[in-house]
């Protein structure tokens, strides 16, 4: 549904699209409030199944405990990528039983990949530094499944958050605490937030994606870029 270069975060659904949502009989869905316009949809009578691939997964809270504060970034986790799989799986053998062994049998390849991709992480970044700065909160359930400790520019679990000298004072003096040389930029958003602390530390920015914007790459080839630029940085 969301156009190639749109930012998840901030897309609504033309009335074109609620039409093509409309007739169809599955909507794969992130779930944890990602898809903001879902409960529109949900009300508008919708006839089909909404797949919320985040269901049994261990969600992350941000600071309270209303929705908003949960961290989305579930699929930045390899581990948690495999269930939703899983859970997409599932939902299009129940929608689509004659063709059940075609989608099970294509998670299941794909899950292997994924696995191969998440040994990778833990091997290379198992000897390195473990402090990192990123713009947003996106990097949380990476973090974790990792043993590295994320700290942010802004801490929204959204990039448009906003940018205040103080922010950009507590950040350098963390960065400089730590001994943190690579400042993280996302491609989505600009790299100038990043560059004006990188110069403060004389260090540099590198890019680290969260993957929210569809690009021509895929999962697997963009966390692997997203590897090398993290070794780079702590290794």
């Amino acid at each position: 549904l969301v156009p190639m270069g749109v930012d998840p975060h901030d897309w609504e659904p033309t009335i074109k699209d609620t039409e093509r949502i409309q007739k169809s009989d599955l909507i794969i869905i992130n779930g944890i409030s990602y898809e903001h316009w879902i409960d529109s949809i949900y009300t508008s009578n919708y006839q089909g199944i909404i797949v919320d691939t985040s269901n049994g997964i261990l969600l992350d809270h941000t600071d309270d405990d209303d929705h908003d504060s949960l961290d989305p970034h579930i699929w930045l986790n390899p581990v948690y990528a495999q269930l939703q799989i899983k859970n997409i799986a599932n939902a299009l053998s129940d929608s689509d039983p004659t063709n059940e062994n075609h989608y099970q049998s294509n998670a299941e390849i794909y899950i292997k990949e994924l696995d191969l991709l998440d040994s990778k992480i833990r091997n290379d970044l198992s000897e390195c530094k473990t402090n990192f700065i990123t713009f947003h909160n996106a990097f949380s359930y990476f973090s974790k499944e990792y043993g590295l400790t994320q700290h942010t520019i802004i801490s929204s679990n959204n990039s448009h958050g906003e940018v205040t000298p103080q922010t950009l004072e507590n950040i350098i003096s963390t960065a400089k605490k730590l001994n943190i040389k690579v400042i993280f930029a996302e491609e989505s958003s600009s790299t100038k937030t990043s560059q004006v602390i990188a110069d403060e530390i004389g260090g540099k920015v590198l890019v680290l994606s969260p993957l929210e914007i569809t690009s021509i790459d895929n999962y697997i080839s963009k966390m692997t870029q997203n590897l090398e630029n993290l070794k780079e940085a702590l290794c």
